[in-house]
């Protein structure tokens, strides 16, 4: 899997992960499953990802506290996260980006959508490293 980056999907529903999964199958990443935020963690944790996709609303715990754990983590403080929620009024869009997320994006989305983001952002990552 040379080459390829990394995304974490902390996604708790089957049917969206595995849309997601699909939205992503000809892009080159190396795609990794966590279904809960405590799972996300850990595999934040385990490999690294050049990106995590996560969602807010998960039954352990919620994707906010996963972001702050991350963002606390030196290990793991540096990983663009996009928040991918069905919490995605104003106002939790406002919170979210208040709260230091790198992107947002509301469900239902555009696959087109996503990838693009995405890719952005790690984009303006990479540049942000290479300075």
């Amino acid at each position: 899997m040379a080459g390829k980056r990394c995304v974490l999907i902390v996604e708790d529903d089957p049917a969206i992960r595995r849309t997601l999964e699909r939205v992503f199958s000809r892009s080159n990443y190396d795609l990794k499953l966590a279904p809960g935020g405590l799972l996300g963690l850990e595999a934040a944790r385990r490999h690294h990802p050049d990106a995590v996709i996560l969602d807010v609303m998960m039954p352990d715990i919620d994707g906010y506290e996963v972001f702050e754990s991350l963002r606390s983590d030196p290990d793991t403080r540096d990983i663009p996260v996009l928040i991918l929620s069905s919490l995605s009024d104003p106002a939790n869009r406002a919170y979210g980006v208040k709260s230091g997320v790198n992107a947002y994006m509301g469900k239902p989305f555009s696959s087109d959508e996503l990838r693009t983001c995405l890719a952005d952002l790690m984009k303006t990552t990479d540049s942000a490293q290479s300075h």
